[in-house]
């Protein structure tokens, strides 16, 4: 079997960054785990499935130095850590000020406020990611999903009835 090609596309999500190799002789390798979903209905049951597949990608010269540069996980979750954050605060701040926890000048939330936030967790992020900060449980994911659930209800309750 000489001479044959078998070509396969991959379309997932990366896992982690680009891990880079340099050789003395100028070459490179780079390798990073790609994340592939396959999702269809189990016809005996009619219960949806769902699995994830983990590839080890690796990739030479050219390619591995395109793959560095444009496949990068940090700034995507950066960016989502400060816009999480942001909503969160912009849910949490008028509850917070109709319960009288604090008040702003004028009643009026600044700007700032949220620039502030954003920014404090767009930088954790960074930092999280840097360090390397891997977090397996699920309990901050839910704690936060509850108090957006809460503050949202308390939200709408005193719009409501205010």
């Amino acid at each position: 079997m000489t001479g044959t090609l078998n070509k396969v596309m991959l379309i997932g999500h990366t896992g982690d960054d680009v891990k880079m190799h340099y050789f003395e002789g100028g070459g490179s390798v780079g390798r990073f785990p790609l994340a592939t979903n396959e999702v269809y209905t189990n016809k005996t049951t009619g219960q949806k499935v769902e699995n994830t597949e983990w590839h080890n990608i690796v990739v030479r010269n050219k390619a591995a130095e395109i793959c560095e540069k444009y496949l990068k996980k940090t700034l995507p979750i950066a960016l989502g850590a400060g816009f999480i954050c942001f909503v969160f605060d912009f849910i949490m701040e008028p509850v917070a000020i109709r319960f009288d926890y604090w008040t702003w000048s004028g009643d009026k939330i600044p700007l700032q406020n949220y620039i502030a936030w954003f920014s404090i967790a767009f930088l954790a992020a960074l930092l999280y990611r840097f360090l390397k900060v891997r977090i397996r449980s699920a309990v901050p994911k839910h704690f936060v999903i509850v108090q957006f659930i809460f503050f949202s209800m308390l939200n709408l309750g005193t719009t409501l009835w205010v």
